[in-house]
């Protein structure tokens, strides 16, 4: 890995200065042990054969699924919203990844059993990447030796490190790698002269992030943006590379779409995953581009108005109104989101109840713990970015701070709707509190003796774990957004699953079970049987129709629906689930109360008293 090396002044005894630097290794090295340490802690059940949520068990039974088919272009899920089936939004190169990983282990042990090693050890890989990614990214903006700073402030960031945990096997962290590498080449084109290459790259990476999932488009918007606005008002010749990097998303858009969807579904229209609206919408940046470099080829009295801010900014705002007039038109559901066609009800059903799609401070009862264990370093990052932008001298590192604050007027307001955007700005906020870490570190250097390696040591730690540790209080205090509860042991899926499959019992054909929504996907993994719902927006029905039978106060219309979905048992765990409202069938079936058309199973005394298991009767 080539990194810069930084032409500013070093400061007497600042790593690099007159003590010895720290090398790079240093934060690769502590990667591991880190990961090494949470699985040997039991932060993540990996050891025991499980996994981490069930987006995981999703991404592994539809990676079973392709492995035994051989059917790319086959999105359906058979055995999930039962009797009629289900499709999901998700897209194939994460599949592929997870895959390819399992093929390599296949030699060694069964298929399964090296799809879960592959599901287990994506996360830790993903996040060693990353984190190359992220100090190679910064080079043009940090020295060498605060790097090493970014280095350790990536590993210790809560917003960040959740998404590589071991046995999370989540296409989040094939994001964000994506990510990382688009903003290393954008701010390096900002500075730098035309070269094609580099434009084309980017603009690949960018079409590749989208396929993986459309959140890249909130990418997509904050590196054209940050394009226009670099062009309009510094007045920097960026109109050869942004067409360039249009051109290649658009290529790549088109090539994705070849890739994920069969020719009949080319010009389908889908919001929540690539479609044809997208390539639409870069196609319109890309012609954009195209324009301007035609205004200024064909006559100097075309080009004399784009050779002014106003007249730079007039362009774009005018092509952006039509552009946006024209998506519209074509696409009306564009402007709604991903989720535009979801099915209204099942928001309060299942979404509310998520915290990551939370707001970070909800209105309705405003809680300061989830903003500062999330994103508590924009407290002293955003100002120290600020001062940063106004004093700095030197126009490379000017160029790179203007261009993390305009990616920060992006995804803040995003991380403000919902928690799960937080990634984003805590990693555009990492370069400014690395940058302010190593100069309150290097104030350190006049301390003489053993207090200036504790000194150090305290600056580190303070600068790691402060806001994490001020935010967890303040959560607990507050017990806000931010507080997780993780499932009881009683309520552990894999444990009743082996008796559900046993083939001298339920296992010896597919039934139907409704359950809790989050227990479905590890349900279809580790059984043969189908369920009602899962937690995804396409499955809407099924989500609704489960929360009606179970929330029915009314007996024969909770039959009537478990009739029609030909539900054959009803399997819940009270510690597992909110409190069932009074006189719904969740409740009396926990109480025991329940109708006679719902016969108890007597389960093992090894499940203890954790699970209900009931038989319908017909």
């Amino acid at each position: 890995m080539s990194i810069a090396a930084d032409p500013s002044p070093r400061t007497p005894g600042a790593p690099g200065g007159g003590d010895r630097p720290y090398g790079l290794w240093f934060p690769l090295a502590l990667c591991l042990l880190l990961q090494v340490m949470v699985v040997a802690y039991g932060t993540t059940p990996v050891l025991e054969g499980r996994l981490m949520g069930a987006d995981s068990y999703t991404r592994l039974n539809r990676v079973t699924q392709l492995h035994e088919t051989g059917d790319w272009f086959d999105s359906a899920v058979p055995r999930s919203n039962a009797p009629y089936g289900d499709v999901l939004h998700w897209t194939r190169p994460f599949d592929a990844l997870l895959l390819a990983g399992a093929w390599l282990g296949a030699p060694l042990t069964d298929f399964k059993t090296a799809l879960f090693w592959s599901g287990t050890l994506v996360g830790p890989l993903l996040q060693f990447l990353v984190l190359i990614a992220v100090m190679w990214a910064a080079a043009p903006v940090l020295a060498r030796h605060r790097i090493v700073f970014l280095g350790l402030l990536f590993l210790v960031n809560p917003a960040i490190v959740h998404y590589f945990f071991a046995g999370r096997a989540d296409h989040h962290g094939l994001n964000l790698l994506l990510f990382v590498l688009s903003l290393g080449l954008v701010v390096r084109l900002l500075s730098s002269p035309y070269r094609a290459g580099p434009c084309h790259l980017a603009g690949i990476l960018v079409a590749f992030s989208l396929w993986v999932s459309v959140e890249a488009l909130a990418a997509l918007v904050f590196n054209l943006a940050a394009l226009t606005l670099f062009w309009v008002f510094t007045g920097r010749q960026l109109e050869r590379k942004a067409f360039h990097l249009s051109g290649a998303l658009v290529a790549g858009l088109a090539v994705a779409l070849v890739l994920e969807r069969p020719l009949s579904g080319i010009l389908e229209v889908e919001y929540d995953r690539l479609s044809i609206v997208h390539l639409v919408l870069a196609g319109l940046a890309w012609a954009y581009w195209g324009l301007v470099l035609a205004a200024g080829r064909i006559t100097a009295a075309l080009d004399r108005p784009l050779g002014r801010p106003l007249g730079r900014l007039t362009s774009a705002v005018v092509w952006g109104v039509l552009a946006g007039g024209l998506m519209w038109a074509a696409f009306p559901g564009f402007f709604r989101g991903p989720l535009a066609d979801m099915d209204p009800r099942i928001a309060p059903i299942l979404f509310d109840r998520i915290i990551e799609v939370q707001p970070l401070v909800d209105p309705r009862n405003p809680a300061l713990g989830p903003f500062v264990y999330w994103l508590g370093i924009a407290l002293p990052a955003l100002p120290f970015l600020a001062w940063m932008i106004f004093t700095t001298r030197r126009e490379t590192v000017r160029t790179g701070f203007v261009y993390l604050s305009v990616g920060l007027a992006v995804f803040l307001p995003l991380a403000f709707y919902q928690v799960r955007w937080t990634v984003y700005p805590a990693l555009l906020l990492l370069l400014p509190y690395a940058e302010l870490l190593g100069r309150v570190f290097e104030r350190t250097a006049p301390l003489s003796g053993g207090v200036r390696p504790l000194a150090r040591a305290g600056v580190v730690a303070a600068f790691c774990g402060v806001f994490s540790v001020a935010g967890l209080a303040l959560i607990k205090v507050e017990r806000g957004i931010g507080a997780y509860s993780p499932i009881p042991a009683a309520c552990r899926i894999d444990r009743v699953s082996a008796y559900l499959d046993d083939p001298d019992g339920w296992g010896d054909g597919a039934r139907t079970i409704l359950a809790p929504v989050n227990f479905g996907p590890e349900i279809l993994y580790r059984t043969r049987h189908r369920v009602v719902a899962t937690p995804y927006h396409r499955n809407g029905r099924g989500i609704v129709d489960n929360h009606l039978i179970l929330s029915a106060t009314d007996d024969a219309s909770a039959q009537a629906l478990i009739m029609e979905r030909r539900v054959d048992l009803v399997l819940l765990c009270p510690g597992a689930t909110s409190d069932p409202a009074p006189g719904s069938l969740q409740r009396r079936l926990v109480e025991r109360r329940g109708p006679p058309w719902l016969r108890e199973v007597r389960l093992p005394e090894a499940l203890g008293e954790g699970f209900r298991l009931f038989e319908v009767v017909r």
